[in-house]
């Protein structure tokens, strides 16, 4: 595959080439947002949970929501429990093992941010991070990372950041 990028007056784009076939692209002028400040430096409150297990649970607690629906997260020690209230029939309830450091904490995620977010780990276990803003009332995002094993964080190498939804009580 070549990479190449091409000034032409006042635009500039960018060219992958390979196998006989070429995919051009406008570059986009300015400075990109600072997206590093998004990241916390440090996570004192987060879950270990198997990646597996929980993109299963996910899976089917999901089945019963609508399209642009979130599930309900609630984190204790030893466990996190999947929430999800489709229509008034359709209702479903499910708990997984986890591991807490810090405060319990509910959040509210789409379930597909949240597999994607999953399955990239490409671990057995995912660390999934509480972090805090200055209006209590509000969440912080959810930052996912992987992790070697129940006890043993993983290289930082993937971090994947996802913005809870409001949790309407």
């Amino acid at each position: 595959m070549q990479v190449a990028i091409v000034k032409d007056g006042e635009r500039e784009l960018i060219a992958f080439t390979g196998d006989n076939k070429t995919v051009t692209s406008l570059l986009i002028k300015g400075n990109y947002p600072p997206v590093g400040r998004l990241f916390p430096e440090v996570v004192d409150n987060y879950a270990v949970v198997g990646t597996g297990e929980l993109v299963e649970a996910v899976g089917r607690v999901g089945l019963v929501l609508e399209r642009e629906a979130a599930l309900r997260f609630t984190f204790v020690e030893g466990q996190v429990t999947l929430e999800a209230a489709g229509t008034e029939s359709a209702q479903a309830v499910e708990t997984v093992d986890a591991h807490l450091v810090g405060d319990e904490m509910v959040v509210s995620l789409k379930p597909q941010f949240l597999l994607d977010g999953l399955r990239s780990t490409h671990a057995e276990f995912a660390r999934i991070g509480f972090t805090r803003t200055e209006n209590a009332s509000k969440p912080g995002p959810v930052l996912i990372t992987s992790q070697r094993s129940k006890d043993d964080a993983g290289e930082e190498s993937f971090r994947y950041l996802l913005q809870p939804n409001l949790l309407l009580r």
